[in-house]
């Protein structure tokens, strides 16, 4: 039990030293950013499932979904306006989303004819 209390006690007085003398200790915050990349997944994943789920899934069928740090961006084509911004509502509407960019573009407009 000593040998134990001994280990921790070594341990907690090491951080400390580390910590006052303004040592990086990056090890700390490696599960934090792990499960911001997991939950960027998870959320991508939420947001193509929940365009899917829509009555008329071949209006999002064109629609690519990506996310960073819960910022999502809506890239691709639609018929009109408002299926465009029914897809940002579908994206804001999910947990985790911070910010939708909505980049769709309407199918048929100059940009679209341009290429």
């Amino acid at each position: 039990m000593r040998i134990l209390l001994g280990v921790v006690v070594g341990i907690l007085i090491g951080l400390a030293i580390a910590y006052f003398w303004g040592l990086p200790l990056d090890w700390i915050d490696i599960g934090a950013e792990t499960s911001g990349a997991v939950g960027d997944v998870a959320v991508t994943a939420s947001v193509r499932t929940a365009l899917a789920l829509q009555k008329d899934f071949d209006l999002f069928g064109g629609i690519e979904v990506s996310t960073e740090r819960g910022v999502v961006t809506l890239t691709g084509s639609v018929a009109d306006d408002e299926q465009r911004q029914l897809a940002g509502l579908i994206a804001r509407g999910i947990e985790g989303v911070r910010e939708v960019i909505n980049d769709l573009e309407l199918a048929g407009s100059d940009t679209e004819e341009a290429r």
